[in-house]
């Protein structure tokens, strides 16, 4: 585990010529204001100094318009950054890099939930910036947040992450033993993602438009692993944060029309989409200038759907530009957790598109009478 106590981190610095005054553990002593000496065991921390948090403490941090700091530690779960400056502005936490820093910019850890909810960004260029999510803990950042510029922001350890405001740039996830979490981006931009891979039992997702593919990689969902649009609540369900069953279209592109990028999907893995209770009302994958190709393998469809659906057809997967392709078939269809039968459900596979017909099994029909006759009207219009 890559797990950094206080003296750890005292140790990091003192070896790299920083003193271990640099450290500073947050008491709350005086309150909730983060720039109050008070509330500090070495003062308020500045761009030279790193915070820590730890235990269980009553006064949670109520950052300003911005504060800025070398690198933060949250040591124990359950921890809420809140940002009031008064005037209803969303403040700013800032981790200012350089080469002194302890192991991560950012080690989140201890199990449970931290909420960021303000901004976080990263200073300083030709630098890359690194969060640490530990196994079993979860960040949430309700604000954006922006990368350093120049470099990638690397996402480490097998925790959850989930940004509900924009996320600029390039982000990597390190590929290896102890670097496949999951991932939930729920802004309304784009994310740009370098050769992330998805291991067994975690998952990527949300509600942003576009996930674009950084030159010469592929976003990798490894067996076990699943991509969901619109959120993914078999892996993220805690606190309302997964995204539950939003409908969600989802373009994946390459970063460039020259740049060769795809998406993999590997033996075993699960593509998770959402399928309504009206025709047409389902998650679905745009196909975008994809210079690779979206590779099936043989993965999973993994159907989710609450209160019966219409019989019909529903489009998954669509391409938009000649030359960006699907390839492959699913090896199984699986209806909230369950094997379909093959008799309730046909896969096309079109030069363009694949789609599902779904018939409802008879158990199923009943709960679809009450839909039945606005059905008949509006096919009738």
């Amino acid at each position: 585990m890559r797990h950094r106590t206080l003296l750890a981190i005292a140790a990091a610095l003192s070896v790299s010529g920083y003193s271990s005054a640099a450290v500073t553990n947050w008491t709350g002593t005086n309150g909730t204001d983060w720039a109050d000496d008070g509330n500090w065991d070495n003062l308020s921390p500045d761009a030279n100094g790193d915070a820590v948090f730890s235990g269980v403490i009553a006064n949670q941090p109520a950052l300003g318009t911005g504060d800025t700091i070398r690198s933060l530690y949250v040591n124990s779960g359950d921890w809420t950054f809140s940002s009031d400056d008064g005037a209803g502005n969303n403040g700013l936490l800032r981790l200012d890099i350089d080469a002194g820093s302890p192991a991560y910019d950012m080690s989140i850890s201890g199990g449970g939930m931290t909420r960021i909810n303000a901004n976080l960004g990263f200073a300083q260029n030709y630098t890359a910036a690194d969060i640490f999510i530990d196994t079993g803990t979860t960040l949430v950042v309700n604000g954006n947040v922006a990368k350093p510029g120049n470099r990638d922001l690397k996402i480490l350890g097998n925790g959850k992450l989930v940004v509900n405001g924009t996320i600029d740039n390039a982000y990597a996830v390190p590929t290896g033993a102890g670097n496949s979490g999951s991932y939930l981006f729920n802004g309304a931009n784009a994310v740009t993602m370098n050769g992330p891979v998805i291991g067994d039992a975690e998952s990527i997702g949300g509600l942003a438009p576009t996930f674009r593919i950084y030159q010469y990689t592929a976003l990798t969902i490894d067996a076990g692993g699943t991509l969901s649009p619109g959120g993914d609540g078999s892996t993220l369900a805690v606190d309302g944060y997964d995204g539950g069953e939003l409908i969600s279209t989802l373009t994946v592109q390459s970063t460039s029309t020259t740049i060769r990028a795809g998406v993999t999907f590997n033996a075993s893995a699960r593509l998770q989409m959402d399928i309504g209770n009206a025709l047409g009302d389902n998650d679905q994958i745009v196909i975008g200038f994809l210079t690779d190709d979206f590779r099936l393998n043989g993965a999973e469809l993994a159907l989710r759907n609450t209160g019966g659906f219409v019989d019909g057809t529903y489009t998954l997967i669509t391409e938009t530009l000649a030359g960006s392709d699907y390839t492959g078939t699913f090896g199984s269809v699986t209806l909230n957790g369950s094997p379909l039968d093959p008799a309730n459900y046909t896969l096309n596979y079109e030069p363009t598109e694949v789609s599902i017909t779904l018939v409802p099994e008879p158990t199923s029909l009943a709960m679809l009478v009450g839909l039945a006759i606005p059905l008949i009207q509006r096919r009738r219009a």
